[in-house]
């Protein structure tokens, strides 16, 4: 079952992400020479959970988290919310994406 906190993780998560690839990945911030690094190195497919998209970034965490927090009594009832949990972070990233260019268009205006 889905509480507030769930939904409250799921925010998080998305705001971390976000925050971690968008922002902290940029040049000359504490994560741009590791990403500059990895790019040319890994493939597509690896380097993008890890540091180069921001939804792939935030399935990753919710799964591995949830995965985490309900492990003790995990079972097949539940992976609905499993999925759920995972769909409603990467859609909360999205739209704070969207959000993030909305403004930085705004901006730019």
């Amino acid at each position: 079952m889905m509480t507030a906190e769930t939904y409250i993780l799921s925010l998080q998560i998305a705001v971390c992400a976000f925050v971690y690839v968008v922002l902290l990945t940029e040049p000359y911030k504490i994560f741009g020479d590791l990403y500059a690094f990895l790019e040319p190195r890994l493939p597509w497919w690896l380097f993008k959970p890890l540091m180069g998209c921001e939804v792939c970034v935030a399935g990753q965490l919710s799964l591995w988290i949830y995965l985490y927090q309900n492990y003790a009594h995990y079972d097949i009832n539940h992976f609905a919310g499993h999925v759920f949990f995972i769909c409603l972070t990467i859609i909360t990233t999205h739209i704070i994406t969207l959000s993030m260019k909305w403004l930085k268009n705004k901006s730019e205006n």
